[in-house]
């Protein structure tokens, strides 16, 4: 063997190098092959002697193969224990929760984000584009902005004028225009950020009428008519 008994590639490469062997018998050809403990998680070319992994490395799941390589002339056959490093790379947050929320009517809480650290570190949250309708605290609790809806929270039957109109109080950054855009960023202690495109649907409630006529009427003394009670229903 010419090539290395030893390889180091960074995790989330799969790319991992060439065997090489020679053979003073100019006019054999030798081809490659493997066995051992991870073979399974290899790919190699057997006349070229091109390895790689079958899947990307994972640093937090494997830090390390051992595999045996074997160079063959037909004839004769040598073998080379080969070991491959995983060199840890300091990745960003990955989310858990998918960025899809549903929120009553009439109230501001949404729901909370999670993301966690492939490196075991802290992530904190924070709201990029969108901030001035949807908030989040450091620990990724989200809620609409108290001073952004007409009618206070969000209503469902809610209409009025631009930026209080009837679509943001069924839906909030879900229609995949370019304009409708609410982004979340979940940040490590490093500084490694990811961003996430965030989708809230306001659910309708069956909501109690509400009294539009007087709680109190006066009449003149004998007569019978009182009044007329009216009540509206936003349903």
């Amino acid at each position: 063997f010419t090539s290395a008994a030893s390889f180091t590639i960074d995790e989330n490469t799969s790319a991992v190098g060439t065997l090489a062997a020679t053979d003073d018998d100019t006019d054999d050809t030798v081809t490659f092959s493997l066995s051992g403990t991870d073979a399974a998680s290899f790919n190699l070319n057997s006349e070229t002697g091109v390895l790689t992994l079958t899947a990307a490395a994972d640093y937090e799941t494997k830090a390390s193969y051992s595999i045996t390589a074997a160079a063959t002339d037909g004839v004769n056959t040598t073998e080379q224990a080969i070991t491959l490093i995983i060199s840890d790379v300091d990745e960003a947050p990955i989310f858990v929760t998918n960025g899809q929320y549903t929120a009553d009517e009439n109230q501001y809480a949404i729901g909370a984000a999670t993301a966690y650290d492939p490196e075991g570190g802290s992530v904190t949250f924070t709201f990029g584009d969108g901030n001035s309708v949807i908030q989040v605290t450091e620990a990724g609790v989200l809620s609409f902005r108290t001073d952004h809806f007409r009618e206070g929270a969000p209503d469902y039957e809610g209409l009025g004028p631009y930026p209080f109109d009837g679509d943001y109080n069924t839906a909030v950054g879900c229609s995949g225009n370019g304009d409708d855009n609410y982004i979340l960023i979940a940040t490590d202690a490093n500084g490694n950020s990811t961003r996430q495109n965030i989708c809230v649907q306001i659910n309708n409630l069956n909501e109690a009428p509400v009294f539009t006529s007087a709680a109190s009427f006066t009449i003149d003394e004998n007569t019978s008519a009182v009044g007329t009670l009216a009540a509206t229903d936003d349903d």
